[in-house]
């Protein structure tokens, strides 16, 4: 009886704790995309497709809502993609945001603080579409923020007619542009995923509508019950009322005329062209058998072949690469937010390799700040000497920057860039001098090479922290408090965005 009763009891806590160990494993180890809160994107449709009449410009709207309202917005960077495979129908003018509660026709306070890129591009990999990207954040305290906002994209049509779309770019696979939403949670998620969304449709139409009585219709054309027409004899032949009847022949009449033009150019010239062009190669083939047939022409570049051959098959056998040497490098660098001695530490743990002339694993090396705020360090590589080297350099809250000078500098802080390497080293000390440049923060601990909504993330929800772990994590400039000095850095950290290779 005491054995079955064992035997039980061993069973059932057996069970008990696998059941344990697999809800740990659920809840804390393998946390998926469905641990994060949802957010839903919509365009605002009061019709689609959306109607742009010529040169008007107009507003496309859309909501971003977290699931049930529990969770609250801080930051967005959004990419939207338009003017589908290469059309070039809308313009970009600017974008905006207001809570879900503010009437938009009210002019309500703008939602986000700063709205750090709202750029447009083409790109290659969507057929010359048009991309949009919008990065901007709030800095209001978390009573303020909201879990629904409505953005304002404003565009202007251009004078064309035609149809196309715009769509958010929510693409899995997508690396380079992958849209982030970042906000205050419940658990210690600090980013949303962005559920699948809708598409608005489009169109521009001619803008023909007018009113009596006013002359908004152009050169040679009259306002007829709120419609435009052209006076007789006049032709709207480009759609464009804003220059109104620019012809006065019809527009059927004028598209044809200059198609036949290039056909008939041509049609009269191969004819009395063909007959020379068929003449001559009648003699060529007469022609070939007496340059094989005779021997002078062949024997030529025999002699010349064998003589010049043995001269530059035997020139490269002599070289010989040069033995690697003792190279030691005395660095002196500059980050980004720290103009002078930190209060909380002046000691750093950098990342430092070598490429271009040839390429040496990273090193991690401590540095140390003088009262500038001027770091110092030195760090040993066994290469090559000679020309064409580049430094990597990577701070333990920074972006990986690419140097390829041994004096660098810029006008504008965290703007250098570079493509080959001009660094020579020798063996022995080289002294390099890269405090000229700041190097970006924005990676921070642990480090992915990207700088993104989990860094951002990281430094709003750390905001007015002391302790050393926030520190750690979050205090860019190492004065000993993670603020809005700290906020600022990581924000400007977004348009740099990965590291340098």
């Amino acid at each position: 009886m005491k054995t079955l009763f064992k035997k039980t009891l061993i069973i059932t806590i057996a069970l008990g704790a696998i059941g344990f160990f697999g809800y740990f494993l659920w809840k804390y180890m393998y946390k998926s995309k469905a641990g994060s809160p949802n957010v839903v994107f919509d365009f605002i449709q009061n019709s689609n497709p959306f109607e742009f009449k010529q040169n008007e410009e107009k507003n496309i709207n859309f909501t971003l809502s977290t699931e049930n309202h529990e969770y609250k917005i801080s930051a967005i960077d959004l990419y939207f993609v338009f003017d589908l495979n290469n059309k070039n129908l809308l313009d970009f003018i600017e974008f905006n945001a207001w809570r879900h509660e503010e009437d938009i026709q009210s002019q309500p306070v703008s939602y986000f603080d700063e709205v750090l890129i709202q750029k447009v591009s083409l790109s290659d990999k969507y057929n010359k579409s048009k991309i949009l990207r919008i990065t901007a954040v709030t800095k209001k305290q978390d009573d303020q923020l909201s879990p629904s906002i409505i953005g304002s994209l404003k565009f202007k049509a251009n004078s064309i007619n035609g149809s196309s779309s715009i769509f958010l770019l929510n693409d899995e696979k997508e690396i380079d542009m992958k849209n982030q939403i970042v906000g205050i949670t419940k658990t210690s998620n600090n980013y949303f995923y962005l559920l699948p969304s809708n598409s608005m449709g489009y169109t521009i139409n001619s803008d023909s509508i007018c009113k009596d009585d006013k002359d908004v219709c152009g050169v040679n054309a009259s306002c007829s019950n709120n419609t435009c027409s052209c006076n007789n004899g006049f032709y709207n032949c480009d759609g464009n009322w804003n220059n109104g009847c620019e012809s006065n022949k019809s527009c059927l009449s004028i598209t044809p005329s200059p198609t036949p033009t290039p056909t008939n150019i041509p049609v009269p010239r191969n004819p009395t062209n063909s007959p020379t062009p068929t003449r001559r190669p009648i003699p060529n083939p007469t022609l070939t058998p007496t340059i094989t047939s005779t021997p002078t022409p062949t024997n030529i570049p025999v002699p010349r072949n064998p003589t010049n051959s043995p001269t530059p098959i035997n020139t490269p056998t002599p070289t010989t690469t040069p033995a690697p040497e003792s190279v030691t490098l005395n660095l002196k660098l500059k980050f980004q937010g720290i103009l002078k001695k930190p209060t909380s530490t002046d000691k750093m743990n950098v990342k430092v390799k070598l490429g271009g002339r040839q390429s040496a694993d990273p090193k991690i090396v401590t540095f140390t700040s003088d009262n500038n705020g001027v770091w110092s360090g030195s760090v040993n590589f066994n290469v090559t000497t000679g020309s064409g080297y580049l430094v990597y350099i990577k701070g333990p809250k920074h972006l990986q920057k690419k140097i390829c000078d041994p004096l660098p500098t810029e006008t504008v802080p965290a703007t250098y860039h570079c493509g080959q390497g001009k660094i020579t080293l020798s063996a022995g000390n080289n002294n390099l001098d890269f405090s000229g440049i700041f190097l970006s923060s924005g990676d921070l601990p642990n480090q992915d090479g990207v700088s993104d909504s989990y860094d951002l993330s990281l430094v709003r929800n750390n905001l007015g922290q002391r302790d050393d772990g926030a520190l750690r994590l979050a205090d860019i400039n190492l004065d000993g408090v993670v603020n809005t000095q700290d906020y600022s850095a990581i924000i400007q950290a977004l348009a740099v965005r990965t590291d340098e290779e």
